[in-house]
């Protein structure tokens, strides 16, 4: 269902809300992000729905304005749960939201992991090719990314960077890669939905953000079975750490991540990329979220009764 919402605030999206979740009856309301958790809150409440749930996605929601804080805070009150993505991000949100302690709980993201699973780790070729995919934004920091392939492929020729992912930074990175003197070997392929197909092509996943909650590419990298290496942000160390799936180092380290880099190269691609694989299929899959969510909604449901 499509609300219209325009810019700013708007009462009669939520009067909208109400009247649907009136109509169907709907019992839990389940809200992403604090951006726009006030209008489920709202609205849940209005509608009279048993179940108010918002789940927090990454940190950098958490950094709001003093007045959009507040606004989030107010409707975490009427809230049941607070779900976090990752454990780093539910520390987070006891620091950032210590009124709401105790509603707060951990469901790490999930993916489909069929398309992922059919991918066969490519033998070595002439090219060593690092990827990454995502928006092109300054929280995702592909500056960092750049500087330390080029500090790669000076000293390998032979690798290759790969970018899927659009945004509105993407013209001044295509500058710096050419500043860089790496133009030749970084190729920016834009926004694409064939996530699976561009995998098949890396030897291995790279990722710079200077802010994450548990990013899907990089669950879909492990499910390829592709060797990580990634900042140590949010709940990625956890994840990368726990299934000794690659390397990592602080954000905005062009060095430290070049070194982690090199390291991939020489490595053992398929242990690393079968040990993510196996993490992803245990612990990360689309199937295992649903079941936590589905065991939150019933548990909150069961004692409104």
């Amino acid at each position: 269902m499509s609300l219209g919402k325009s810019d700013g605030f708007s009462p009669s999206t939520i009067k909208r809300m109400t009247e649907y979740a009136r109509r169907h009856q709907i019992e839990v309301v389940h809200t992403h992000n604090p951006l726009v958790h006030h209008y489920g809150a709202a609205a849940a409440k209005m509608a009279d729905a048993r179940v108010l749930v918002n789940t927090v996605h990454g940190m950098s929601p958490l950094l709001m304005k003093r007045w959009a804080k507040a606004l989030f805070w107010a409707g975490c009150l009427f809230s049941d749960r607070v779900v976090a993505v990752s454990a780093a991000v539910c520390q987070a949100l006891k620091r950032n939201l210590p009124l709401t302690r105790g509603r707060h709980m951990v469901i790490c993201n999930g993916i489909e992991t069929e398309a992922f699973e059919r991918i066969s780790p490519h033998g070595r070729g002439g090219q060593f090719v690092f990827g990454t995919v995502g928006r092109l934004v300054s929280i995702k920091d592909h500056r960092t990314l750049l500087e330390a392939f080029g500090i790669v492929y000076r000293r390998h020729g032979q690798c290759r960077l790969e970018l899927l992912g659009d945004g509105e930074l993407r013209q001044e990175l295509e500058r710096l890669s050419e500043g860089l003197g790496i133009a030749q070997a970084v190729q920016f392929r834009g926004a694409a939905l064939d996530i699976s197909g561009f995998l098949e092509g890396l030897d291995a996943f790279v990722l710079s953000s200077a802010s994450e909650g548990l990013p899907l590419s990089l669950l879909e990298a492990m499910a390829a079975g592709l060797p990580i290496v990634s900042t140590a942000v949010g709940g990625i160390p956890a994840v990368v750490e726990g299934s000794e799936c690659g390397w990592l180092c602080a954000p905005g380290a062009p060095a430290a991540l070049a070194e982690q880099m090199q390291r991939a190269i020489t490595a053992d691609r398929r242990l690393y990329g079968e040990k993510g694989r196996a993490a992803v299929l245990c612990h990360y899959s689309m199937r295992t979220m649903i079941d936590a969510y589905e065991r939150l909604f019933e548990e909150v449901l069961s004692s409104r009764k």
